[in-house]
């Protein structure tokens, strides 16, 4: 797979996942990001890239206020 024609519009000098996520949920909300086989064979569950970014910012809303104290790390899993 030619990764420079599939990323060909997102060329950032710098990138981390929030940027990542923000791009790609807008510039392609309703196409999938992820097919996970939750039998690991055959029922598979999608998830659109404004998917992943709604809840990667519900996830980030939820540690801002019960998590813990600023500059401390966390780990997602």
């Amino acid at each position: 797979m030619n990764l420079d024609r599939l990323f060909a519009p997102y060329k950032p000098i710098e990138t981390h996942l929030v940027d990542s996520l923000e791009y790609w949920g807008s510039e392609r909300p309703d196409q999938v990001a992820y097919t996970f086989l939750l039998d690991g064979e055959e029922d598979e569950l999608q998830i659109t890239y404004a998917e992943l970014r709604d809840s990667a910012r519900a996830i980030a809303a939820s540690l801002q206020e019960t998590g813990p104290v600023k500059g401390e790390r966390v780990l997602l899993l």
